[in-house]
């Protein structure tokens, strides 16, 4: 069989990683999130609107990055199933 030039165990790995950061990013944000509304009653007026404002971009953010995050694991994750499928059919072919 010839040598392939990609490392199933690799993109394993690193499929594991960002499953790892991805719970972690969104345990954080959850946090975050509960933090700013009890710091949010503190606030009243312009102080609380600018406040919430703030927030609200921040999490929109967050979430956009979250999204990507999940984006590169899933496309790692199909293109690691497509490295197997065919590595699975290649070995068909020969027997």
């Amino acid at each position: 069989m010839s040598a392939r030039s990609y490392d199933l165990d690799a993109m394993q790995e690193f499929i594991t990683l960002l499953d790892q950061k991805i719970t972690a990013i969104t345990e954080h944000n959850a946090s975050v999130k509960r933090t700013a509304e009890g710091v949010l009653s503190q606030f009243t007026r312009a102080a609380a609107t600018a406040y919430a404002a703030g927030h609200t971009t921040w999490q929109a953010d967050a979430a956009k990055l979250l999204a990507e995050v999940r984006a590169v694991r899933d496309n790692v994750a199909a293109a690691r199933a497509n490295y197997l499928q065919a590595e699975q059919a290649n070995k068909e072919m020969r027997s």
